[in-house]
Parts: C-alpha cells; sequence; structure tokens
C-alpha cells in the first residue's frame, strides 16, 4: 500500500516516516528534501496546515502503538492465538497484518488524547463481548483505523465515527497501488485470508463504492489492474455499485455452492492454487450480463439487450471486437444490427473511439495456420447455419485442444493469452479439409502416432506412382508433413517435378493436393485472387506446366513470377500495386510451392527446389488413377493436422538445433534442413532409419531437367552412350558422346554440339563428377537400359554394338 515496515521492530509507516528514522529528519524537512528529488514545487504550508499534519502524523503514530499492544495480546493469549488459527490465517499473514486481540485489558499511555478515546473504546466493547479480533486498517503503511469481531459470536464493531471518523477500507499486506491484480472482498477477514495465498486484496468493511475509494478503485483499473471482485455469499457487497466505479470488465469470482466468502473457503480447506483457479475461471460482469439477456424472454429480453450497448459502447476498440463477436454469436444478433445499436448508444455526434496501439503487447498470429512458443492454431471452416443462412464459419483448433468460434473477431483468447489475429479468416470451402467428426476425435484426445502418419502419406504416393529414384516417395512424404508445419522453418523448399509429358507430373501433383495443407493449383485461379489466396489459406499452390512462366500472353505469368521469387524464405512479402489508383499492397506468399513442368526452370529458382525427374512409367501404376473415393484421404489429412498439433514442438527444437543437415554445404543444408528435421524427428518416434534414407537422397540428388518426349537426337544419344556402356566405359563426357552420335572424330555441322549433349546427360538424371577442367558422367549399363526401356527405346543386343575408330 505504499508503506513499509520491519517485522523484527515493529517499525513501520509510510515513505516520510521511513526516511525520518534513516536520516534523522523531522517531518517538514523529509517533506522538502522529498519534494525536490521528485522536482516538485512546495508551497508555503500555514501555520494551521502545519498543525493539523502534526496532528494527524501524532494521531496515526498513538494508533500504531494501540496495533502493537493488540498484537502482542494475541501472541499472548492461547485462546485468541487458537481462534485466529482457526479462521485458516497463516502465521506469515497474522504477522503481516498485525492482527491483534482486546479483551478489556488495561491499555498503554499512547500519548495522543484521541487514540487513546479510539483504542479506549475498542477495549470497552471487546471486554462487554469477552474478547475480539482487531483488525488494523493501514494507509500507505501508517496505521488509520481499527474494527474488530467478536471472537464468541458473529458481531463486528467500528468506533465512533466522532471519534475515529468514516469507515475505512482494509487493504492487506500484499495491496500496492500499482499491483498488476487486486481482488475486492468484503471483510478484513477475507482480505487476511488473501494475504496467506500472496493475493493483493482490499476488503470494503461495509463502505460504499463512492467518493474517494470509488477513485481508488478507477485508479487501478485505468492502470490495467485485473479487478477480481469476490462478493459474500449474503447478498451485502454492492455489486453494481463497483462496477459504476471501475467498469463493465470487472471480473466475478464465484465461489462454490454453500461458501459464504473467501475465508470460509480456505477454513474448508481450499488452497492458494484452488483460488487461483477461481480467479482463472472468473468472467467479466459483461459476459454475465450478455449470459442473462440471452436467457431473457421478450420485453425483458429487449430492455436488457438495450442495457448492454452503452457498456459496450465505453469498451477499448480492441476489448469491442472481441465482445462484438460474442455479442453478435450469443444473442443471434446481426453484425450490421450491432453497429447500429452500438452507434446509437454512442449518439450521433460521440467523438470516434480512440485508436488503441497493440504493437508488442499482443502476440499477432495468420489464423490460418502459426505457431507460438508453446501454441499451435489452425483455422478450419464448417458449413454451419446461423438463423436461417447457412454457409462456412471459420473455427480456431489448437494444440491445447480447443475449438474456438471466431464469426469475424480478430482479438481473440487462446490458450488462456489474448491474441491478435492478422487478418479475417478465410472460410473457404476448399479449406474445409478436416472433417468435423475428426476434429471432435482430436478435441477428446485421440490422435495418431507420427510414424503412422508418415505411413499414411507415403502409401498413396508409392502406390499411385512410379518414381525413377528409390526414396522419392518418402521425400514427397517428408515434404508433404511439412506444409503442415513449414512456418516453424525459415525456409521451405519447392518441389520441381520435370519430365516429359506422360510422365505423371499431374499425377504427383493429384495426389499432392489431396494430402498437402490447403492445397491448390494455380489453373484455377485468377491473377487477381492468387496472391490473396494464398496469403489467407497458407496452402500448397500447384503449378502446372510452369512454361506458362515465360509466356508474354499467360495473365498469370507476371504474377506467378513475383510469387515464386519471394515466396521461398520467411519475411519477403510480394509488393503488387492494386487497384485504379495503384495502391500498394503487401502479401505474404511464403509457403509450399510445387511446379511442374517439360523444359524445366531457369537457375535462379531451380536452386530453390528439390528436383524430381519424372520419367514414363513402364509398372501398372500408370494405370491407376487417383480419384477422391479411391482412397480414405480425409484419414491422411487428419492425421497431418494431429501431428502439426501436437508435435510441432519436437520439430522446432530439432530444425533449431540442425538435426540431419550437418553433412551438407550451406546452400543445400538450407534446401535440405526442413526435410531432414522432420525425419530426424520422425526416426526418433518409429520410423527407424528414414533419416538416413532422407540424407542420402539430399547427397545423391543432383538438380536435373527433363524435356518433352525423345526426338531422334535423344534417341540417338542414349545408343551412343549404350554402346560406351556395352564397351566397358564407365565414365565419360558430352564431347565424347556428341562425337559418337556424329558417327566421326571431328565436330561437324552433321551432329549435336558437345553443350547439347552435356544438357541431355543432365535431364535424364546421370550424375556427373568434375575432374580438371572436365565433367565426366557415369554412364552404368543398366541405367542406360533403363531409361530405354522406359522410353520404348530398342536395347541393341551385344553383337550389334561397335565402336566407330
Amino acid at each position: 500500500d505504499g508503506g513499509w515496515r520491519c517485522f523484527g521492530c515493529s517499525v513501520g509507516g509510510d515513505v516520510f516516516d521511513y526516511v525520518m528514522q534513516r536520516r534523522g529528519w523531522n517531518f517538514r524537512t523529509a517533506l522538502r528534501e522529498l519534494a525536490n528529488e521528485a522536482s516538485v514545487e512546495l508551497g508555503p504550508l500555514t501555520p494551521e496546515q502545519r498543525q493539523a499534519e502534526a496532528e494527524r502524523r501524532g494521531y496515526e503514530a498513538a494508533l500504531g502503538l494501540a496495533a502493537d499492544h493488540f498484537a502482542q495480546r494475541l501472541r499472548d493469549t492461547s485462546a485468541a492465538l487458537g481462534y485466529a488459527r482457526g479462521r485458516a490465517w497463516t502465521e506469515d499473514a497474522l504477522a503481516a497484518e498485525h492482527v491483534g486481540y482486546a479483551d478489556g485489558s488495561p491499555l498503554p499511555s499512547l500519548g495522543h488524547d484521541r487514540a487513546q478515546a479510539v483504542a479506549g473504546a475498542l477495549k470497552c466493547w471487546a471486554g462487554a463481548q469477552g474478547g475480539t479480533i482487531v483488525y488494523v486498517h493501514r494507509d500507505a503503511g501508517r496505521v488509520v483505523y481499527f474494527s474488530c469481531r467478536a471472537v464468541a459470536q458473529k458481531a463486528h464493531y467500528n468506533p465512533p465515527s466522532n471519534l475515529a471518523g468514516p469507515k475505512r477500507p482494509h487493504v492487506n499486506s500484499c495491496y500496492s497501488s500499482r499491483a498488476s491484480e487486486l481482488a475486492i472482498v468484503e471483510g478484513p477477514a477475507c482480505a487476511i485470508t488473501l494475504a496467506g495465498w500472496d493475493v493483493p486484496a482490499l476488503a470494503l468493511c461495509g463502505t460504499a463504492p463512492t467518493g474517494d475509494l470509488a477513485a481508488r478503485l478507477k485508479q487501478h483499473a485505468e492502470r490495467g489492474a485485473i479487478l477480481y471482485l469476490v462478493p459474500d455469499a449474503d447478498g451485502r457487497t454492492d455489486v453494481n455499485g463497483i462496477v459504476d466505479a471501475v467498469g463493465p470488465l470487472l471480473a466475478i469470482v464465484r465461489l462454490p455452492d454453500g461458501v459464504a466468502d473467501a475465508n470460509a473457503y480456505a477454513q474448508g480447506g481450499a488452497t492458494a492454487e484452488d483460488f487461483q483457479a477461481l480467479l482463472d475461471r472468473a468472467p467479466a460482469w459483461l459476459d454475465l450480463q450478455i449470459e442473462a439477456a440471452a436467457e431473457a424472454q421478450g420485453q425483458a429480453r429487449d430492455r436488457a439487450v438495450e442495457a448492454l450497448f452503452p457498456l459496450l459502447a465505453g469498451l477499448p476498440p480492441v476489448t469491442l471486437a472481441r465482445y462484438r463477436g460474442l455479442v453478435t454469436r450469443t444473442l443471434s444478433i446481426k453484425t450490421r444490427d450491432f453497429d447500429t445499436l452500438l452507434k446509437a448508444a454512442r449518439g450521433a455526434d460521440d467523438a470516434p473511439a480512440r485508436s488503441e496501439v497493440l504493437e508488442g503487447t499482443f502476440p499477432v498470429i495468420s489464423p490460418a495456420l502459426d505457431f507460438l512458443d508453446d501454441l499451435a492454431i489452425v483455422n478450419v471452416p464448417f458449413l454451419a447455419r446461423t438463423g436461417g443462412s447457412v454457409g462456412y464459419a471459420p473455427y480456431l483448433v489448437t494444440s491445447q485442444r480447443e475449438m474456438i468460434p471466431l464469426d469475424g473477431e480478430r482479438f481473440v483468447t487462446v490458450g488462456g493469452r489474448s491474441v491478435v489475429l492478422e487478418a479475417s479468416p478465410a472460410t473457404l470451402p476448399g479449406s474445409a479439409r478436416w472433417a468435423f467428426a475428426d476434429v471432435q476425435s482430436f478435441l477428446d484426445g485421440g490422435a495418431p502416432e507420427p510414424a503412422e502418419t508418415y505411413g499414411q502419406v507415403e502409401a498413396p504416393l508409392d502406390k499411385y506412382i512410379d518414381f525413377r529414384d528409390a526414396g522419392t516417395s518418402d521425400i514427397l512424404a517428408l515434404w508433404t508433413l511439412g506444409t503442415y508445419v513449414y512456418p516453424l522453418f525459415e525456409a521451405y523448399p519447392y518441389l520441381a517435378l520435370q519430365g516429359p509429358r506422360g510422365s505423371g507430373k499431374t499425377k504427383v501433383l493429384d495426389t499432392l493436393a489431396k494430402l498437402a495443407f490447403n492445397a491448390r493449383v494455380s489453373s484455377s485461379m485468377s491473377p487477381a485472387s492468387l496472391f490473396r489466396v494464398v496469403q489467407a489459406t497458407r496452402g500448397m499452390l500447384g503449378i502446372d506446366e510452369a512454361e506458362r512462366l515465360s509466356d508474354p500472353r499467360d495473365p498469370l505469368a507476371a504474377d506467378l513470377r513475383l510469387l515464386l521469387n519471394t515466396g521461398y524464405k520467411q519475411g519477403a512479402p510480394a509488393i503488387r500495386c492494386e487497384g485504379d489508383d495503384h495502391q500498394v499492397t503487401e502479401f505474404a506468399v511464403y509457403g509450399p510451392k510445387v511446379i511442374a513442368s517439360i523444359r524445366g526452370l531457369e537457375d535462379v529458382l531451380e536452386s530453390r527446389c528439390i528436383r524430381i525427374v519424372m520419367l514414363r512409367t513402364v509398372t501398372p501404376k500408370g494405370n491407376l488413377v487417383v480419384s477422391e473415393s479411391g482412397e480414405n484421404w480425409g484419414a491422411a489429412r487428419h492425421a497431418l493436422y494431429c501431428f502439426a498439433l501436437q508435435h510441432f514442438a519436437g520439430v522446432r527444437d530439432l530444425y533449431l538445433r540442425g538435426a540431419g543437415a550437418d553433412r551438407l554445404n550451406n546452400r543445400s543444408a538450407e534446401l535440405w534442413r526442413p526435410l531432414l528435421t522432420i525425419a530426424a524427428y520422425l526416426d526418433e518416434h518409429g520410423a527407424a532409419g528414414l533419416l538416413e534414407l532422407a540424407r542420402r537422397y539430399a547427397q545423391e540428388q543432383a538438380g536435373q531437367a527433363e524435356e518433352d518426349g525423345l526426338d531422334d537426337w535423344r534417341a540417338s544419344l542414349l545408343l551412343a552412350m549404350h554402346k560406351l556402356a556395352i564397351a566397358g566405359i564407365t565414365e565419360t563426357t558430352p564431347k565424347q558422346i556428341a562425337l559418337e552420335m556424329a558417327g566421326s572424330g571431328e565436330d561437324g555441322d552433321n551432329g549435336p554440339s558437345a553443350q547439347w549433349a552435356g544438357y541431355r546427360l543432365r535431364e535424364f538424371g546421370f550424375k556427373q563428377r568434375r575432374t580438371g577442367q572436365q565433367r565426366l558422367y557415369q554412364i552404368g549399363l543398366a541405367q542406360v537400359e533403363d531409361v530405354m526401356l522406359r522410353y520404348g527405346l530398342e536395347v541393341p543386343g551385344p553383337e550389334a554394338v561397335t565402336l566407330d575408330g
């Protein structure tokens, strides 16, 4: 309360007492020096003012002597001390609160007539009652008032007002004018109880919440303190009066049925943790009024609703945004009707609501998918009926197994903390990819194991698609899991699917679109919607036939290039000029993207991709059709959502430690680290060997490009390579292959260049190594014949193969 006390020597008081004690000053000197330190100019005191101040301090000092006497009487009287302990007051609280006892026994001389009279009146009443507990009321550390309660029966006493002045509230030893929270109770017994639980408290003690007390409480509210009211069960507490003083956000603590007050709660065996739980669950008084309005009928409901809007009109903007959603949802009021009633409550000429700066105060998160330190959220729209209309309504599903309706709110409470949504949540039907029944299962505690989730994703990729390289279905499964947690990473790799027509690129896109987070394909979007959809959904974007990127006639080409150039890393928004006035707008487009192409990509874009070389299938997988009914895609997505919400913290921890990427250079490490992190996490949770598989793939994969089909030169190139391989040559140069294709030992106009041959070797996925100034390509016979078979090129027998020269 702004005071101090030494419990060893029973000395205390306010700041003036402290410096007077330490420096040996009188009051006037202490006042002058403290004012100088605070740069406060003091006017001269009149003789009457100096006399009044000396009288007040003398009176309070004498009351302090009386308080010491009563406190000692409590310690000396075993029955009284037993009674105090029976009230569930802790020893620390008894000492800190200076709880006393009076029983009519003589008082010491206090050296002040008025204080002697006040203490004497209390002593006489205590003697008549057979003993009383004495409550010490302080202000700024100085004793200013006494009240007491009889031990033998429930009877209370306040000294005569002509001696002690009007009733005073009681603040406990935890109280401070700058406390971040304050419990308001009715009697001192409850305040002492809360002191034992380290809760700042103010006891009303029968005082009305008006005048100085109302101003005091209002000041707490204006300083941002959370105010809790713990009303007595007998209805004495003036709840509405306190609401008038501090506002409608006053939290109302509801004690269990049959419990009279906080002290009775403690006597029943409650602990500090139990009381804190009550504080955490305490609704605002305004929430209770909204509930009451919802339950009312007819004219009573109309009156209750009308009474709400003057209260709502006085709320800060962010708080009002939260209550707009609550009121419209609970009372089935349309948003436009809410705004009309609010405007009417404010008055047509009322000044606009003031802005409230949120920067640095509340976390700002994307409603689509985001992660805080210990919290993950995802937006799932569900088809719902509101009144007579049917549409998709957004809900946040959290890692703490909550499902929170949004209804246009952008300031929400998630996992016990307030957060601001950076934009209104999307309600696109295409984002409704988690079935309501599956969400309910998650909320009830169900979730697949991580290794099981991985298996549900990898299985259809392996089932439907014939990949050239072993392990590709595993890599794509890891990438798909990553689309649900990629905001944890600083960068996320694109997938580049490269191969001729008919090699399965579109089938890979279709399969990923069934599994990846909020997946969409760009061919279904207009230029105007592309950036907004990517930002609002945070989902996978698929780009089929990426040759359109260089087509000046394609309306999406320039937008796609901008999106791909800025969407690989966090914190690099795409900037566009929009509208007739060319308004500059930023879009957050970081996220997973899949690019399917025939001819390959330009170097910068290709460096941001994991390249998957696709060749025509020679197995029955080519006849399998990816359809909505062919697999239980919903079950796989359910497992993926659960993986993100339940395992994000472990994945993030491994990512920050650089798990799995220690064998790669910086550029490759940035590209592969997210997938290797997920592989490391799964490796630790039932998918043994997955990390090593992913590491090998990352180390062995070189970016390759594919072009359209096999023309005569490509067929000739494969036949030339086959000749060399049959002859036992395991490494060769592009120049040697070009010469073999030309059929002579000299470069001429009748064959391709060495540069062309080198490009084609890369496109077909042949690995290379540099030696000196040359690039040597490995041409194992089995690999050459495998490529020839995939493209229907007849493999010559050994007798048909001869080397020129």
